[in-house]
């Protein structure tokens, strides 16, 4: 999860794994958008530097000497695959710590849930919302798009498929978003 303070100072966590994509707000909204509710949609992948091919995850910290008892090294084999990251010279290795962590009950859905996000490069769609019944819309919201399409030969638009909003920028009359996908996981 993510714990963040919203725009109105009330505390929340964002859970960036929903389970079943529901395009709702936490404010309660429903949150899907139609072309004629936006403007300037762009979309783009994310960058080969943000794939995760190997994490090196730290847990069961002693709690006298603080150091890591156990180190847990997890390789994503499919991007070293397909994009040649087989070296460690060119691959993206993240060091994660988990100091409430005992044991390696979690750690196995925690990498899996990792390497589905970060183990490939993903959609990224940015656009503005001019119509003011969307102006509720926080980070950690799930959004989808009604009558898009395909866009890199994914259907962004149904009820199968979300994304995360992981910014905004808001000025007078307009609502900025960008939006992380969520689908393929």
């Amino acid at each position: 999860f993510i714990f963040r303070t919203d725009c109105q100072g009330t505390y929340k966590y964002i859970d960036p794994h929903p389970s079943g994509v529901s395009a709702t707000s936490t404010s309660g909204g429903n949150l899907i958008f139609s072309k004629a509710e936006i403007n300037n949609i762009q979309f783009k992948m994310s960058p080969i530097t943000s794939v995760v091919t190997k994490l090196k995850m730290k847990y069961n910290q002693h709690p006298a000497t603080e150091k890591w008892q156990t180190i847990s090294t997890e390789t994503n084999t499919t991007p070293r695959t397909n994009y040649n990251f087989g070296n460690l010279t060119n691959e993206n290795t993240q060091e994660l710590a988990f100091s409430i962590l005992n044991d390696s009950t979690g750690i196995s859905n925690w990498k899996s849930k990792r390497f589905a996000h970060f183990g490939e490069p993903k959609m990224v769609c940015s656009f503005d919302v001019f119509h003011p019944k969307y102006y509720y819309l926080e980070v950690g919201d799930v959004f989808q798009f009604s009558d898009i399409g395909y866009v890199y030969g994914k259907d962004v638009s149904g009820d199968n498929v979300g994304f995360i909003v992981t910014e905004l920028k808001r000025t007078v009359g307009k609502l900025s978003v960008v939006g992380y996908w969520l689908g393929d996981e």
